[in-house]
């Protein structure tokens, strides 16, 4: 009976059943037997797209977000694919669960339901934005479960869509033949997942694209679950998509020549949509008659880099759906065992891409792109710490936890730069054995600000150091000429106002060490660091491959309905005149200091800024602009 149901449930989710599904096995089994170049007959061309790079053109990036956040966010569903584990990562739970940076310890699921409330808040949305969760059956419990017990992350419940997707069956030759059990369970079939692109079938079973059209939506922003960027772009391609009335945006990055990440490209003479994503290890014999995928002036091939983020007008996408039933174009990836190609490595299993919607469009559709730069826009959590240092060595991206939480640190501290507050420079390290340069730590919240232009409107001037923290929390937090050496988190609840003007903040701050213990420069060493590196590292931190040790902190935060100012000096530290240090609290109690502590900080030596300036070693003002 078990078996039965199974096969019964399996007939029922697939469209068309099973049948259909062993009829689509086996053409594309047999296309892969022969050689079948899927894009025979194609000729590849630059797609029409948008080219937005926030330094160099700050004023049109700006408006495309007022443009979004105004006119666009208030009508969008969000939908978000996680079916994976963390297993090819070095994680055993999920990976929503994982926390993108580890200075707040917020899990990927956490911000995202975070980014979206913001959106929801500063566009002044009168209705909640939704957001579609897509999980697995491996992932479905714990994504109810982190859900659950973080009262959704104060999301409401009705705001939260959790769908799930199902397997297909594995199949062991070119015949299309299931494959079953083991001995012990002979009668069931072994099964695969069906890959991200069920998203769509899944949201039309459902119904619910029709049901978002019905109440006023108009766009839905499909994103994947490890990019802890996505928030930095998501106002300016719903911006670009408002703006230029397309029907489907593709988020995008620069990509060099041979990079494995798939290129977006328009395709004359292909039988759906002529501008879809080509797989980059298709899209080099593709070009080869073109002269190859050649970078040009600026280093990078004139295809950009797909990153599986992309808005779709909803009138359209439920015309698509209700014309193919949801079910995307198929593949198959077989590993031959030999070049008869008659036998396989393992199973397979037919798949499908959530980013092939587009072949499904109209012809006459209105497509695009919108190219970020990399640093703003794509550094995902792929790769575990061996796979990456693998793939360093052979200069590709290593996309690991370590680099994707640097690179969120290095974008909001260019920010910062953006903001006319002077960075100390980054400071080099290996993390897992992979060289790093590790900014300050610096930590926006969703809710302080959702596009780039509200944290440059939000602060101005002022300097930090390499060594330090910052983070911001909540909306209506100002900041103007402050100098941080050390950790300060600020935090405005819900009504409440933050002003900062002239601040100077010093403490010992929180720091990171290398579970290693490999620095690339000499590193300060407090009395507690032989003790806090005994310990075992929880595995979310051995997979970044170092932890952060919480020395001494300031906080400055506003209650509800309550306006903070906060200037002169904050902190404890023995350099500090003693009236001052008796008047500051800490968020975390200082360790008892004996007379021969050497704390680390600012000295008289060293030179003090105001304004403009900067907490830095006398040896350092050449790479600084001090101003008294």
């Amino acid at each position: 009976q078990m078996c039965i149901r199974d096969r019964v449930h399996m007939n029922e989710r697939y469209p068309g059943g099973l049948v259909k599904y062993i009829e689509s096995a086996k053409g594309l089994l047999a296309a892969s037997f022969e050689g079948v170049n899927p894009f025979e007959g194609c000729v590849p061309s630059l797609p029409a797209g948008v080219n937005l790079d926030f330094e160099q053109d700050p004023l049109d990036f700006a408006r495309l977000e007022r443009l979004g956040l105004d006119k666009a966010v208030q009508d969008t569903v969000f939908v978000l694919v996680a079916g994976g584990l963390g297993e090819r990562l070095g994680y055993n739970g999920i990976k929503l669960e994982l926390p993108g940076e580890i200075t707040t310890a917020r899990s990927f699921l956490e911000c995202y339901c975070q980014a979206v409330l913001s959106l929801q808040q500063h566009s002044g949305s009168n209705k909640p934005l939704p957001l579609v969760i897509m999980c697995s059956d491996d992932t479905i419990d714990g994504t109810m479960d982190l859900l659950y017990d973080n009262d959704h992350f104060g999301m409401a419940k009705n705001q939260v869509t959790v769908i799930k997707q199902e397997k297909v069956p594995a199949l062991s030759n070119n015949l299309g033949e299931f494959v079953f059990g083991s001995d012990d369970d002979s009668m069931m079939l072994e099964t695969k997942p069906h890959g991200h692109g069920d998203i769509h079938m899944l949201l039309h079973l459902a119904n619910l694209p029709s049901e978002w059209k019905a109440d006023g939506f108009r766009w839905v922003y499909f994103f994947q679950d490890t990019n802890p960027l996505m928030l930095h772009t998501a106002a300016a391609t719903l911006g670009v998509s408002e703006d230029r009335g397309l029907d489907m945006n593709s988020s995008a990055v620069p990509r060099t020549p041979g990079e494995a990440i798939g290129g977006i490209v328009r395709l004359e003479g292909a039988p759906g949509h002529n501008m879809c994503n080509v797989e980059y290890n298709q899209l080099g014999p593709m070009l080869a008659q073109q002269g190859g995928d050649v970078a040009g002036e600026d280093g990078f091939s004139p295809f950009p880099g797909n990153i599986n983020q992309f808005v779709c007008k909803l009138s359209t996408y439920c015309d698509c759906l209700a014309k193919h039933e949801g079910l995307v174009p198929e593949f198959v990836n077989p590993k031959y065992t030999d070049e008869t190609r008659r036998q396989f490595k393992s199973t397979v299993r037919v798949e499908c891409m959530m980013q092939d919607i587009a072949k499904l469009l109209p012809h006459d559709a209105a497509t695009g792109f919108t190219r970020f730069p990399r640093w703003l826009a794509y550094s995902p959590v792929k790769n575990d710490s061996e796979t990456a240092y693998s793939l360093f060595k052979r200069r590709i991206p290593p996309f690991s936890a370590s680099t994707s939480e640097v690179d969120l640190y290095a974008a909001n501290c260019r920010l910062l730069e953006e903001c006319g507050m002077l960075v100390e420079p980054s400071r080099n390290c290996f993390f897992n054995k992979i060289p790093s340069k590790l900014p300050p730590r610096v930590v926006f919240f969703p809710n302080f600000a959702p596009t780039n232009e509200k944290v440059i409107a939000s602060i101005k001037g002022g300097s930090i150091t390499q060594r330090s923290t910052l983070v911001v929390e909540g909306a209506n937090v100002t900041i103007e000429n402050l100098e941080l050496d050390g950790c300060l988190w600020i935090k405005s609840a819900p009504g409440g106002q933050v002003h900062i003007q002239n601040l100077v903040v010093m403490n010992d701050g929180w720091y990171m060490t290398p579970t290693d213990g490999v620095f690339l420069e000499p590193q300060p060493v407090h009395r507690e660091s032989a003790y806090l590196e005994a310990q075992a590292a929880p595995q979310s931190r051995q997979i970044r491959g170092f932890v952060l040790h919480k020395r001494d902190s300031c906080r400055i935060e506003a209650g509800e309905n309550c306006p903070v100012y906060a200037t002169g000096f904050m902190g404890k530290h023995v350099h500090m005149p003693a009236e001052l240090q008796e008047k500051e609290e800490n968020l975390l109690h200082p360790l008892d200091r004996n007379e021969d502590y050497d704390p680390l900080g600012p000295r008289p030596e060293w030179k003090t800024g105001r304004g403009i300036g900067s907490i830095v070693p006398s040896a350092h003002v050449m790479d600084y602009s001090l101003r008294n």
